[in-house]
């Protein structure tokens, strides 16, 4: 078994063709906002890691240049089926997530994204579900009321 950068060849045409690709797409689903709120955070928090093991920033920031990062920074941290409706919340989510990977990378966690991701996003989208059953109206209540000619009570 080989990872994705020994099967690309770790070369710099493979991430291109990732970048390109994976930016054309996310930007045509209107999903950009969530990858540049990641790879921002990302790189802000490798100075802070950088600072904290006194590495080279460099080394710190490297893992994002794989081909695995990119495939996770494009097509895993925007699953629609995944992620919050609001795009505000999607940029605190994805940062969220690069926050805590943050931390697992400084406990040496290997697949440090894919657990931030799998802590962070359904843990979102349970706040979300009961934030919007609590602050949405019951739509058969309502329609009810207004068939009815009266109105619903909220």
């Amino acid at each position: 078994m080989a990872s994705l950068s020994i099967q690309w060849g770790n070369n710099i045409w493979a991430m291109v063709v990732i970048w390109l690709l994976g930016s054309a797409i996310i930007w045509r689903l209107r999903r950009f906002h969530i990858c540049a709120t990641y790879v921002l955070s990302f790189l802000a928090f490798a100075v802070i890691r950088s600072w904290i093991n006194k590495d080279p920033w460099q080394s710190e920031v490297s893992p994002i240049t794989g081909p695995e990062y990119q495939l996770f920074i494009f097509f895993m941290i925007t699953d629609p089926k995944t992620t919050v409706r609001s795009k505000r919340w999607r940029c605190v989510v994805a940062f969220l997530v690069a926050a805590v990977e943050m931390a697992m990378r400084l406990d040496q966690s290997i697949y440090a994204p894919l657990y931030a991701l799998f802590v962070v996003g359904p843990v979102a989208m349970l706040i979300e579900m009961w934030w919007n059953s609590r602050h949405k109206p019951d739509l058969a209540v309502t329609s009810a009321a207004a068939l009815a000619g009266g109105s619903a009570s909220l």
